[in-house]
């Protein structure tokens, strides 16, 4: 895969400078870095890095599995656990409801009529039923 480029090339920035492990991951398996547009003027000009498939994903799978207060579940999704959220301050009191499908944009009965409900996921439910929160 290659990463970086000039709109996807100031994310893994973000990510990286937030502490993810897309970019440590790139650094570790890249075979090519490159400029785009280098004889162009700085606002587009971009980093690019191409990587070794097998490579990378052996530095983010080593990364994940190594991280504390982190379960990798090998699993289909199956539903969204979602909980509504009312607008307002944080203290605002958020009410459980059930499983939703993810296919459920807006049921009817929730929201006005065409309007957008707004919801928080709380967690997964996987295919064989487990619930992850």
């Amino acid at each position: 895969p290659s990463i970086g480029g000039l709109a996807k090339g100031a994310l893994v920035r973000e990510i990286d400078a937030l502490g993810g492990i897309m970019g440590a991951a790139a650094d570790a398996s890249g075979i090519q870095f490159r400029v785009l547009n280098a004889s162009k003027g700085p606002a587009v000009r971009g980093p690019r890095a191409q990587m070794d498939r097998t490579t990378y994903k052996q530095s983010v799978q080593t990364a994940l599995f190594g991280t504390p207060g982190v379960e990798v579940v090998d699993a289909a999704a199956y539903d969204l656990i979602v909980r509504e959220s009312n607008p307002g301050p944080p203290s605002a009191v958020r009410h459980d409801i059930d499983v939703t499908r993810v296919e459920d944009r807006n049921p009817a009965g929730f929201g006005p009529p065409g309007g957008v409900r707004t919801c928080e996921v709380g967690g997964v439910e996987t295919a064989d039923g487990r619930k992850i929160f």
